[in-house]
């Protein structure tokens, strides 16, 4: 077995839980004056708490490095999630917009490798930032039959963060930061 086999091996838990708690509104803004019918803002926010216990093998591990954290975060799971939208729908001219932004928290990418690292120590795990993403979409009715849809994704382009992330030391290292770039779409329909 090499190395890098040693150090990054999966391990499946026979358990583990998640729990969250979701907070959602929705309002069409006709309540504020009738000029806002078009209009609805919305919006929800998600808190998540994951976690899985460390198998005996990995705490025996950890009391040789003076390390004796029990549990850990499930891989790819962050610990919260915000949407905000607002939208305009006019069914009279057939013209749709839509803002929506997303701000996902931190999620972990992979644990701790439970075998000394070459440069000793423990391997530290790896997490995603949090990161933000802003979205816009419009459509048109052009007639009975035709839809012109227009779509820009990742207005913001935030730098994605991916660390290093030691417990046992208390500290952090960037391991990779990367921009997406906007994605631009234009598409026309036609329905009969």
């Amino acid at each position: 077995m090499g190395i890098l086999s040693t150090l990054f091996s999966p391990v499946n838990y026979s358990k583990a839980r998640l729990w969250g708690v979701e907070f959602e509104i929705r309002q069409q803004l006709d309540v504020v004056h009738e000029l806002l019918k078009d209009f609805t803002i919305g919006g929800n926010a998600t808190y998540i708490q994951s976690y899985l216990n460390y198998l005996p093998s990995q705490l025996a591990f950890q009391g040789t490095i003076d390390f004796h954290d029990k549990t850990r975060p499930m891989a790819g799971q962050p610990d919260f999630l915000l949407n905000a939208y607002v939208i305009y729908d006019n069914k009279k001219s057939g013209t749709a917009v839509g803002l929506f932004y997303t701000l996902t928290g931190e999620s972990l990418v992979a644990g701790e490798a439970q075998q000394f690292s070459p440069v000793g120590g423990i391997v530290p795990r790896i997490v995603d930032k949090p990161w933000a993403n802003l979205d816009l979409s419009v459509e048109q009715r052009i007639g009975k039959n035709w839809r012109i849809t227009a779509r820009a994704k990742n207005l913001l382009n935030p730098l994605i963060e991916q660390d290093y992330v030691s417990k046992v030391s208390n500290t952090e290292l960037l391991r990779t930061g990367y921009r997406r770039g906007v994605d631009l779409s234009l598409g026309a329909t036609y329905s009969w």
